[in-house]
């Protein structure tokens, strides 16, 4: 019983604390610029399938996805 009543004291003690002030550095910090936006006007192909049509097992640029994207770029 003391052992739950001390336990209870140190959670207690700990939730008193104060909370940590910022330092200057941290204030004064400028905000990170946003990401740039480019307009990309390309349709989307949204290919369902298994492990093939996804490319697993395959190098990077030979999936099917890959060859129909190659495709509609160079037809526009």
């Amino acid at each position: 019983m003391r052992f739950y009543i001390f336990f209870l004291l140190v959670i207690a003690a700990c939730a008193c604390s104060r909370p940590q002030e910022r330092t200057d550095e941290a204030r004064s910090a400028p905000a990170p610029a946003p990401p740039s936006t480019v307009q990309d006007n390309r349709r989307v192909l949204a290919v369902f399938g298994d492990s093939l049509s996804a490319g697993f097992g395959v190098e990077a640029g030979l999936s099917f996805p890959d060859f129909l994207q190659r495709k509609l770029d160079a037809e526009g």
